[in-house]
C-alpha cells in the first residue's frame, strides 16, 4: 500500500434541508443581535462622550449609580 487515501470510497454526507435552514436562520438572528450590541456599545459611548464633555470629566472621574460625579 502507498498510504493514499481512495476518495472515491468516501461517501459525502449532508445535514437535511431543514437543518439547513434553520442553521441559516440562526445565524442570521445572530449577526443582527451582534449588530444591535454593537449599536448599543457606540450608542454608549457617545452618551459617555457627551457627558464628559458637560461636565469637564477626567479619566478617573466615576459617574455612580445615583448620578454623583466623583472626582478622582
Amino acid at each position: 500500500m502507498s498510504g493514499e487515501v481512495d476518495t472515491k470510497a468516501v461517501e459525502q454526507e449532508f445535514i437535511s434541508v431543514e437543518d439547513r435552514h434553520s442553521l441559516d436562520l440562526i445565524k442570521l438572528k445572530r449577526a443582527l443581535a451582534v449588530a444591535h450590541a454593537e449599536k448599543a456599545e457606540l450608542t454608549y459611548n457617545n452618551v459617555v462622550l457627551q457627558l464628559t464633555l458637560k461636565y469637564g470629566l477626567k479619566e478617573k472621574d466615576v459617574i455612580t449609580e445615583h448620578g454623583e460625579i466623583v472626582r478622582g
